[in-house]
């Protein structure tokens, strides 16, 4: 093999093997707006933007992220029962840190948001964490995929509102 084709080959393997990587991520759902910080709204995304009169979510607790800072850090009880999710719905702000504390009535459950990437699991008897920092303003549903109580497909929608709307 001359230098000019080993060059080639090692060029198209290499175009191959990015290829190759870059449709197994957006496959898996985190989209390059995740792997380069774009302000786009996820793969899989939002449902559309969540009313301006829709009020903010009642929690376990809300704190200024930093002295000064619009921002917040808010933490939700997110029960599984066998009637669904407690509560369904949970609305936050643009760049509040979220934290969800979860636990099973029942069963075992898991809880899935899609468009952030994000899952966990939760046993009776344990209280399990999800902490994540809500992007983009959009809806974004959540939901039940593997073990859910009962064997229903429990279902919930994450509204993150546009800061100060």
């Amino acid at each position: 093999m001359e230098l000019g084709e080993r060059r080639t080959f090692i060029i198209v393997a290499i175009l191959v093997i990015v290829g190759v990587a870059l449709v197994f991520i957006l496959q898996r759902g985190a989209g390059l707006g995740g792997i380069l910080g774009s302000r786009e709204a996820p793969m899989g995304g939002s449902l559309g933007i969540p009313s301006a009169d829709e009020p903010l979510t009642e929690g376990r607790g809300v704190g200024a992220a930093a002295p000064g800072s619009a921002r917040s850090i808010r933490a939700f009880d997110l029960t599984a029962a066998m009637t669904g999710f407690e509560p369904d719905k949970i609305v936050v702000e643009e760049g509040d840190t979220v934290t969800l504390y979860l636990t099973a009535e029942a069963e075992g459950f898991d809880i899935t948001i899609p468009a952030l990437g994000l899952h966990q699991t939760a046993v009776v008897g344990e209280e399990r964490i999800m902490q994540f920092q809500a992007g983009v303003a959009g809806t974004y549903p959540f939901m039940c995929v593997d073990t859910c109580p009962g064997g229903r497909k429990l279902e919930g929608l994450l509204l993150i509102k546009k800061v100060g709307e």
